[in-house]
């Protein structure tokens, strides 16, 4: 339903399909199919173009709301991939013995939670065979 999503912003940020044409470097009467398809799709139209400039139906308002809605839920999302990609937010487990959990590792995680605040670890101290599970 909302494939096209850019297309129909972007007339709706410029107020003409020709403007927004050339902003998307493809021709005007493209767009328009392309905006007309999607009118079809949603049974109503998008946009009032008795007007000029153009302006948002009512069903067009709501639409633009839910693509703003959708734009702002693909930005977080890819920030939330960059931060896992980046070792800035996740979750780690760490397995150890009693000694290496006891005595080797308090000091290198506080090291990495000085470095890497956002990222929730999990430890786990049990015998070799059960680690090995």
């Amino acid at each position: 339903m909302f494939q096209g999503k850019e297309y129909v912003y972007e007339v709706y940020k410029t107020r003409s399909f020709s403007k927004a044409a050339a902003n998307l470097y493809i021709s005007q009467p493209s767009l328009s199919a392309t905006i007309k398809k999607i009118e079809q799709r949603i049974g109503s139209p998008i946009f009032d173009r008795s007007t000029n400039p153009i302006r948002l139906t009512e069903c067009g308002q709501k639409y633009i709301q839910y693509i703003e809605r959708i734009f702002d839920m693909e930005s977080e999302f890819q920030k939330q991939m960059n931060n896992l990609s980046e070792l800035r937010t996740g979750n780690l487990t760490i397995g150890g013995s009693n000694l290496f959990s006891s005595y080797i590792l308090p000091p290198l995680l506080t090291a990495f939670m000085k470095k890497y605040p956002l990222i929730h670890i999990n430890i786990i101290e049990a015998n070799t065979k059960l680690l090995e599970k």
